[in-house]
């Protein structure tokens, strides 16, 4: 999940006491007036710095508010039991009770070198995210044992005290001092741990092969998926939506970005004509092994079709070709990822 981009400032119309107009004003300077070489870049991030701080917190962080009215449809045909969060969805802290405290892992490091001698690995997630489930795809693969820290959805404190936004997924470690360390961004965790000398010890997964009708497909899919799969979501048994207020964020979430929730389940039926039409189409973008779909094994052309087949899964009324649902469950049970289909609705 991505953040909402926040609303463009400028000084001219900054809210706020004048000093904070002031700072973005000598931040608007310092960058229109920087000198060239050197001294150009300390004023590049002096001015950046001047028209950070002059930024309300709220322009960057918006909780969803109102839309109170809206609940989701009980489509299971009943309620769902929910997972507790517990610590997990409350709570930022890493292991070792640091309260999320720790560094974040310094981008002009070596990949190889980030995860050497890393122990006590904890991934912070949401289970929905096709982002979090190819880390934890990759994780599985290698054979790498870690924590499983899920939030809820509207918790907005508990990922943010990781590295300051509220976005997941975060993998967590201990180096090899003892220090905790935090990474960002799914395809960065997912070079380090293919570089790390944990696991396995060579790559299990091979680069993007390039393939345009798997492009194609994928693209086709993402058009239509969302309307059958943002509803059935709420009712399934992740903590990522286990209370109302958390269902509630999701909808306010995509509701103000112009989705409807009830003409989506209004069309269910074309919809699913369209994914199952879709899902014949994969069978055949299979080879003949089925377990991924490039004969050498998984690569990033699996990693970037797997995770959204697995939100699909939530979704009953869709026909599954055989070859299409082994292929999804054998890679999601080889690295113990759990899918939706026993809770579809």
């Amino acid at each position: 999940p991505t953040p909402a981009p926040a609303r463009a400032v400028g000084p001219a119309t900054m809210p706020g006491p004048p000093a904070r107009r002031s700072r973005a004003l000598g931040g608007a300077l310092a960058l229109a007036l920087a000198p060239p070489g050197a001294a150009r870049v300390a004023c590049l991030l002096a001015g950046a710095m001047l028209l950070r701080a002059s930024v309300p917190r709220q322009l960057f962080l918006q909780p969803c508010q109102g839309l109170a009215s809206l609940r989701p449809s009980p489509l299971c045909g009943g309620p769902v039991a929910r997972v507790a969060r517990g610590a997990a969805g409350a709570s930022a802290g890493g292991s070792g009770g640091d309260g999320g405290a720790g560094r974040a892992d310094a981008g002009s490091r070596p990949a190889a070198d980030r995860l050497a001698g890393a122990s006590a690995l904890t991934l912070h997630l949401y289970d929905h995210c096709p982002y979090c489930t190819r880390v934890e795809l990759v994780l599985g693969w290698r054979g790498l044992g870690y924590e499983r820290r899920v939030y809820g959805y509207s918790d907005v404190e508990g990922p943010t005290a990781l590295l300051g936004k509220k976005e997941l997924p975060v993998l967590e470690w201990a180096d090899a001092r003892g220090d905790r360390r935090k990474m960002a961004e799914s395809k960065d965790i997912i070079e380090a741990l293919e570089q790390s000398p944990e696991g396995p010890g060579l790559r299990v997964v091979a680069p993007q092969t390039g393939r345009k009708d798997l492009q194609s497909w994928n693209s086709r899919l993402r058009k239509v998926m969302n309307r059958l799969t943002r509803p059935r979501l709420l009712q399934m048994p992740i903590a990522d939506f286990a209370t109302e207020a958390d269902r509630q964020y999701q909808m306010n979430k995509y509701v103000q970005r112009g989705f409807n929730y009830e003409a989506a389940l209004a069309s269910t039926d074309a919809l699913v004509s369209r994914v199952d039409r879709l899902l014949a189409e994969f069978d055949g973008l299979l080879p003949s092994q089925g377990r991924s779909l490039n004969e050498g094994g998984w690569s990033w052309d699996d990693l970037n079709t797997l995770p959204a087949l697995r939100v699909l899964s939530c979704v009953k009324p869709l026909a599954w070709p055989p070859r299409v649902r082994k292929y999804v469950e054998e890679a999601h049970t080889a690295a113990g990822v759990p899918t939706y289909f026993q809770h579809a609705c």
